[in-house]
């Protein structure tokens, strides 16, 4: 563990101090693919009206408005199926529906599909040790050990494993590394959040199928559900990461959930058996959380009696209410790390205890007026052109949040500029949000030089970073998009840009970069400055606080060795967020070349 430690402690302090290129001890190869929808391939659920499913519409109004009107939710992506039909959806302009997301943690409970299957047909049983299926880490240690260590320990995160997340930037082989380190409690005796058992049970898959577990779920339970736009990132020794790393479109999730609501079967072809779906779905172990305080098998109770939940951090989350046969399923970049975020508030405020359906609607009864108000806010959250992919039209809180003051008109600004060519003298920044880099193992060359140029009334953003140049168009206004590859992985990207001065008159362009399939979002606010040079300030979203916020909690306890508590007990939290300021919210200057 204090290797783990040591290397948690590494990477930190090269990412604050703007280190880059292949950082910290994971090799890095590319593997994300580019998002390409196939509509023959892709089987969507059918679609209905609230009111014909039973639910009114004022009831889903009140809860988007709510959502749309929240500075700190962030949504992405919003989808509400009740008896098997969408009776609404939306995106959040510039993230257009349809594009896959990553799930972050919500990867868990379709990872444990997998284990289902094996169970069902007998080639997993809850008891099997996880040692047994990894003989070549038996040690006498380890026999001794992990000895108590079985996949249902695994299933409702009681490993006690001290190999956690962490684990991900020690090294490449992280099954060496999880029987390596040291147990923090008895297994199967506590509650005890961990990625790395779910990435553990991904490996016992690929050894009980001779599969990864991605393929193996692609096989047998993706392709009979339909699902078939989604990628799952893997280790760098080729083991699928189970507890993360899976891109899904929002509608593929929510029908995962469909699976577990009936029991195992989907489309009237059996997935699953009821016995596991219900093991699953039903609290196998106290987690003390106020919020969210039982946990099944890679599944979560929620608030409304009988219903559950997946959840991934920064706000991908569905929820589901059997008793109302609804799903509601989102995406975003928020705060949030556990259940405990203003989404899930909101949601559970709308469709919690205290909701009751009404009589269904006929197919000859008027619309109502709040269907219509509820089309017309749909319209508004999506932008102008709801059926382009993707849709980068930012109605309301792009406008609100920048609001463009007086100033030069752009086009002809940026063409009296476009010889210029300016030069960072901090190369250590990227246009990846930093905690994606970590994410991904996918660290930025460095930004080198940026220039303006024009084509017509269009302004386009030319950033050197490592060996490539990224061409990024501005819509003023009005988003654009393009792609953006990252060493050799592409991301989908909306563009948008308002120009005008500060309060001491510089002209000032900012940029907001939001990668579609993510949660995370890139910045940069370009203040123009009277000799002729610029200042650049980066920001990502979520941002600092969180990170900070992070930091604190791993540097305040927890299993570290005596060495690393003398180490860290030399960090204050001052000095912590003000390695966090200069990491995730730097200030560059450039020179005019």
């Amino acid at each position: 563990m204090l290797d783990l430690n040591i290397a948690f402690i590494q990477l930190i302090w090269e990412l604050m101090n703007h280190h880059t290129g292949d950082l910290g001890r994971v090799e890095f190869r590319p593997q994300k693919p580019a998002f390409s929808l196939n509509e023959s391939r892709t089987v969507d659920l059918a679609r209905s009206t609230p009111e014909k499913e039973g639910v009114p519409s004022g009831v889903i109004l009140s809860m988007v408005r709510e959502l749309c009107s929240d500075e700190s939710v962030h949504m992405h992506q919003l989808i509400i199926r009740r008896h098997g039909r969408v009776i609404f959806e939306t995106s959040f302009v510039p993230y257009g529906r349809g594009v896959w997301h990553h799930a972050y943690s919500m990867s868990k409970s379709a990872a444990v599909i997998a284990a289902g299957i094996l169970y069902d047909e007998g080639k997993l049983s809850l008891s099997d040790r996880v040692i047994d299926f990894f003989p070549e880490e038996w040690t006498p240690m380890n026999a001794i050990r992990y000895s108590g260590l079985t996949v249902r320990d695994l299933l409702i995160m009681s490993s006690g494993s001290a190999f956690n997340e962490l684990g991900a930037i020690s090294g490449n082989d992280w099954v060496k590394g999880y029987f390596s380190a040291p147990l923090r409690f008895t297994p199967g005796t506590q509650f005890d959040y961990n990625s790395m058992n779910t990435f553990i049970l991904s490996a016992i898959v690929s050894r009980c199928t001779g599969m990864d577990l991605f393929s193996f779920l692609k096989l047998r339970a993706f392709a009979p559900m339909g699902i078939c736009e989604t990628y799952w990132e893997h280790s760098p020794t080729g083991i699928t990461k189970g507890g993360w790393g899976l891109f899904i479109r929002t509608e593929d999730a929510a029908k995962i959930g469909l699976l577990f609501m009936n029991g195992g079967v989907y489309n009237g072809h059996r997935i699953l058996s009821e016995e596991f779906v219900r093991m699953a779905v039903t609290r196998q172990i106290d987690t003390g959380m106020e919020y969210s305080p039982g946990y099944g098998c890679h599944i979560w109770s929620d608030s409304r009696p009988g219903s559950f939940m997946f959840n991934g951090m920064l706000g991908q989350d569905v929820h589901f209410y059997p008793d109302l046969d609804m799903v509601i399923a989102v995406n975003g970049g928020n705060e949030s790390i556990f259940q405990e975020s203003r989404p899930s508030d909101i949601i559970r405020r709308h469709f919690g205890d205290t909701f009751a359906p009404v009589p269904e609607a006929g197919d000859n009864d008027p619309v109502t007026a709040d269907y219509e108000k509820l089309t017309a806010l749909k319209r508004r959250c999506e932008g102008e052109d709801a059926a382009s992919f993707p849709v980068l039209v930012r109605s309301g809180g792009w406008k609100r949040k920048y609001r463009r003051d007086a100033g030069p008109d752009p086009a002809a600004f940026f063409r009296s500029l476009q010889d210029n060519v300016y030069e960072l003298q901090d190369k250590g920044v990227g246009i990846m949000p930093l905690m994606l880099q970590v994410i991904h193992n996918n660290y930025t060359e460095g930004i080198s030089h940026i220039r303006f140029r024009t084509s017509g009334r269009n302004v386009y953003v030319d950033i050197r970073e490592g060996r490539k140049t990224i061409s990024l168009p501005v819509g003023f206004g009005r988003g654009r998009h393009t792609s953006i590859d990252f060493r050799g992985e592409p991301y989908i990207a909306g563009i948008q840009g308002t120009f005008g001065c500060d309060e001491e008159k510089r002209p000032v362009l900012k940029l907001r970069i939001c990668l579609l399939e993510e949660a995370c979002e890139r910045s940069i606010r370009i203040v123009f400055e009277d000799d002729g040079g610029l200042t650049l300030y980066f920001d990502e979203s979520p941002g600092g606080d969180m990170v900070a916020d992070t930091l604190e909690k791993i540097t305040a306890g927890g299993s570290r060795s005596a060495i690393m508590n003398g180490l860290l007990a030399q960090i204050s939290p001052d000095l912590i967020r003000m390695a966090v300021k200069t990491g995730i919210r730097p200030e560059v200057r450039a020179e005019k070349r």
